[in-house]
């Protein structure tokens, strides 16, 4: 059993689940925004006129529609994002940015901008730690 793998594994997370906690504490006070919410905005951001299907931006987050349509209600009540049917597909839902969740996602993205940066100054040392063994 590869135990070293399984370490080096609970100690990135670990690592990640605190900074993580980091983007939270700052984008929730400044900006009224989780990262994940941050993730989403950025992500429909990228999408073909800022939006997307909606299982098209699940799977671009890693997890599911429901879980994903759970996340984008509070969005769209603060008027970050909007649902509509998909034009050719009335069955399926379309999740666009609207223009106060660009902006939004404008400035919250300086915050956490400066937090990765400090986490990647940071991080020479645990990515250090985390080469195989007979390279240390």
């Amino acid at each position: 059993m590869n135990t070293d793998a399984l370490d080096d594994w609970l100690a990135l997370n670990t690592a990640l689940a605190r900074w993580n906690r980091q983007l939270d504490e700052a984008l929730g006070n400044w900006h009224g925004l989780s990262f994940a919410d941050l993730r989403l905005l950025d992500q429909l951001a990228c999408g073909d006129d800022q939006a997307q299907r909606l299982g098209a931006l699940a799977e671009a987050l890693g997890q599911s529609s429901s879980a994903t349509l759970r996340q984008v209600l509070p969005l769209e009540k603060t008027g970050l994002v909007e649902r509509r049917p998909a034009a050719n597909d009335p069955g399926s839902l379309v999740v666009a940015l609207r223009a106060p969740g660009l902006q939004s996602l404008k400035v919250a993205r300086e915050t956490a901008g400066a937090i990765c940066a400090r986490a990647q100054a940071a991080g020479a040392v645990a990515r250090a730690s985390l080469r195989p063994r007979a390279a240390r």
